[in-house]
């Protein structure tokens, strides 16, 4: 009887520390995404930023720069959309 209790003990605790690993994991497998995420966007980012400058001859671009390359490049897109 005080076998089966101690395995029944051990097994437990083996239960608790197997559900305590496995939340574990899943809190750095969401901290992983997470920073996935966010070197993405600072990619796009620095990509964005690279292509803006290329557009204004190396220059840090004024924010009406961006504004008027953007709104062409959406009634470009526009355009192409509707006359397909």
């Amino acid at each position: 009887m005080t076998a089966n209790v101690q395995g029944s003990n051990i097994l437990d605790v083996l239960k608790k520390k197997m559900r305590a690993t496995k939340e574990e994991a899943e809190k750095y497998k969401e901290d992983a995404e997470d920073l996935q995420r966010k070197l993405q966007i600072e990619v796009n980012r620095r990509e964005e930023v690279g292509f803006f400058r290329k557009l204004e001859g190396g220059r840090n671009p004024d924010i009406l720069s961006v504004i008027f390359v953007v709104m062409s490049h959406i009634f470009v897109n526009d355009f192409i959309t509707v006359n397909r």
